[in-house]
């Protein structure tokens, strides 16, 4: 199983202090606060600040990170490259809308030469929307290997708003 955030849902957009705060007490250090902001977006990196305030005492503690953010066909490729076979394409049960989930396995036989980008699209999406007043359609595109069984079930991407 793999799992990465959808680029397209643009989720970077909602780090900042007045969408991503919260405050919790924590019984060994009291309450904490803590915000994402958003501190660089360039093509498919995403760069972020996490703070963390403890009430207590007045410590402050920030963690920056970088996210690579790789679309649907970029993931399939990888898992296809490696040599993997995709089973299912999910939405991710506590992010709806907002993330990939790749269900993939090691193919039963397959040659070594087979790590070519080839097959077939399931789930053919394009223009479904049209007709659901521009929401995301309750299916997925994924590119699967030559050889996988008709019988691939997909599960659909609804597009739902979440955190970050």
């Amino acid at each position: 199983m793999f799992e990465s955030r959808d680029p397209g849902k643009m989720a970077w957009l909602e780090w900042n202090r007045d969408q991503s705060y919260r405050r919790a007490v924590i019984p060994s250090a009291g309450p904490v606060e803590t915000w994402t902001d958003l501190t660089q977006a360039e093509g498919d990196l995403v760069s972020f600040r996490i703070t963390f305030v403890f009430e207590r005492d007045g410590v402050v503690l920030t963690s920056n990170s970088t996210l690579r953010f790789r679309s649907r066909d970029e993931l399939a490729d990888s898992l296809i490259t490696a040599n993997l076979v995709i089973d299912e394409l999910r939405d991710a049960p506590d992010r709806p809308g907002r993330e990939f989930v790749f269900i993939a396995r090691r193919p039963v036989s397959a040659p070594p030469s087979s790590r070519a980008r080839t097959g077939r699209i399931l789930g053919d999406c394009r223009g479904a929307a049209a007709g659901m007043g521009g929401r995301q359609p309750p299916c997925a595109d994924v590119l699967v290997p030559e050889g996988l069984p008709a019988g691939v079930h997909l599960a659909g991407a609804g597009h739902h708003a979440g955190g970050p």
